[in-house]
């Protein structure tokens, strides 16, 4: 019999021991890793978007370099274009000069020659040495006269072959002159361009640089998260070595007792609650599941003594209070934990389901299905979830649903 009885309570430690483990590794919410990766994904599409905006800018560049050469070209093609124009210019002037140079000395000969031309043919013959010379002087005369007519044409078509070719020049630096002015347009729209796209760029730098910084922030605030989880997670794994060491003082208590009795009567439960297999039938059509459920949106919320806010702040009884005012149950004639001890039907410790209130002195508590509590459980730990139901030792555990 005393074998049992030890047996049995070593079975309760271990399950005792193993529900407080699993409520320290419960998984956390993923919603900060879901914050940090849509942070990630921003700055991704961010950087992605500056990567376009900088091989446009780059793109942009070369063209405007490319303009500029090209208005360099057309500048010295214009500048050219210019001296052979001024070129034109001085050859029509000396072709013009020549012309009248020409036509004055035809003009002194044709006076020489025909001012006197009184003197007949005869007297031509009878001056002349031999006949051979007065056909000379005859055709020397229509030699002239012929001579300086194509001279003066001559420097007449020179002219204006000058200048058409002048005329051309004009028209083709003209042209040069508009083609410019459409690529200094180009690159002024270009330049505008640029302009527009640095700016773009600078505003995504910016944007780029507040969310590393809402990263940083994050992974702070995740980083001091972290550590103040580590360090309940080690206070519950002190408080459970030390429940532990509590249960096996008392079952070595227990077994003494026993012994030193002879074997007669039974070991009490550590608990506190009435004996193994109280298990009342549920009244209601509320699941315990959703109960705990709805409580759980208000973890992290502070406690405050004698409080009735989910939100704002609540006691332990007031916590338990409010939650089952949700689903439409009265407890508010019983708001505090002395007064719970006497509401609903009793359970025992290993029948207790979802929504069951655990008793403690001088608090009170929700049983959650995964081996431990919902509590408001105090001023600096606010509400939680991570405690094992024998963090303290129980009176008793009612069921209300």
């Amino acid at each position: 019999m005393r074998k049992t009885i030890r047996l049995k309570k070593i079975i309760s430690i271990t399950a005792a021991f193993a529900a407080a483990f699993t409520c320290v590794f419960s998984l956390p919410s993923k919603s900060e890793a879901t914050t940090l990766d849509n942070l990630q994904n921003q700055k991704d599409n961010l950087v992605d978007d500056k990567q376009d905006v900088q091989s446009n800018i780059n793109s942009t560049t070369s063209k405007i370099a490319s303009t500029i050469a090209e208005i360099e070209v057309l500048e010295g093609e214009i500048s050219d274009m210019e001296g052979r124009i001024e070129q034109a210019k001085q050859d029509i002037a000396a072709a013009e000069e020549a012309a009248e140079h020409q036509y004055q000395q035809m003009k002194i000969r044709m006076k020489f020659m025909y001012e006197n031309g009184n003197k007949s043919i005869l007297e031509m013959f009878a001056e002349s040495k031999s006949f051979g010379e007065f056909l000379n002087r005859i055709e020397y005369a229509d030699a002239v006269y012929a001579s300086d007519r194509e001279m003066l044409t001559s420097y007449e078509a020179t002219k204006i072959d000058i200048t058409g070719m002048k005329e051309a020049l004009e028209e083709e630096k003209a042209t040069l002159e508009t083609k410019k002015n459409d690529l200094s347009a180009k690159e002024k729209a270009l330049n505008s361009t640029l302009s527009a796209l640095k700016i773009s760029r600078d505003e995504i730098n910016k944007k780029i640089a507040n969310v590393d910084k809402q990263i940083a922030d994050e992974k702070e605030r995740l980083r001091k998260e972290a550590e103040e989880a580590e360090r309940r997670r080690r206070a519950a794994a002190a408080e459970a070595e030390r429940i532990r060491k509590a249960q096996e003082e008392a079952a070595r208590r227990a077994a003494q007792q026993n012994q030193n009795q002879g074997g007669s009567g039974s070991s009490s439960s550590n608990q506190g609650t009435s004996s193994k297999g109280i298990n009342p039938a549920q009244r209601t059509n509320i699941n315990g599941e959703d109960v705990i459920a709805y409580g759980r949106q208000f973890v992290g919320n502070p406690y405050v003594w004698g409080g009735n806010s989910l939100t704002n702040g609540c006691d332990c009884s007031g916590f338990i209070v409010q939650v089952y005012k949700h689903f439409g149950i009265d407890l508010s004639g019983s708001r505090n934990s002395y007064a719970m001890r006497s509401i609903g039907q009793e359970v025992s410790y290993d029948s207790m389901k979802a929504g069951d209130i655990i008793c403690y002195s001088g608090h009170v508590a929700l049983y959650m299905s995964n081996g431990c509590i919902l509590e408001a459980q105090g001023k600096n730990q606010g509400i939680t979830d991570y405690r094992s139901p024998t963090s303290h030792t129980i009176l008793t555990i009612r069921r209300i649903i």
